[in-house]
């Protein structure tokens, strides 16, 4: 956690960009100038990887098809474990939303396991 403090242009606000941040943003500075940054070191978006429960229509030579072996919770988000094409087992993190959508757009019968259902994927950065 960082605080920061100092003078500042205006008394009430301060520009994001004091941190590193660009952009017109103003933030507000308490009584005092002193700030408390508790996002100081969290990354400003989340990545995460893509996973769909049907085959793509768009850019299909970058996605990979898998069979779901698994999915648990870690961290507030989903983790699908799926095996690839090749044997090998990969770890997909996404959204509880994502993976509610997923499993809601399988060919699933009520009630049934999303185990060894087929799905379309691509790992964050590949």
């Amino acid at each position: 956690m960082r605080i920061h403090s100092g003078t500042t242009s205006s008394p009430n606000s301060r520009s994001l960009e004091s941190n590193g941040v660009s952009g017109s943003a103003k933030r507000t500075t308490p009584p005092g100038g002193a700030i408390l940054n508790c996002f100081a070191d969290i990354p400003l978006s989340m990545t995460h990887d893509r996973i769909h429960a049907r085959k793509p229509t768009h850019d299909i030579e970058r996605w990979s098809v898998g069979t779901i072996e698994r999915i648990s919770e870690r961290d507030g988000h989903s983790v699908f474990e799926v095996q690839t094409d090749a044997g090998d087992t990969i770890e997909l993190v996404v959204t509880t939303a994502i993976r509610e959508l997923v499993v809601r757009r399988l060919d699933l019968e009520a009630g049934a396991s999303p185990v060894g259902a087929r799905v379309w994927y691509r790992k964050y950065g590949g």
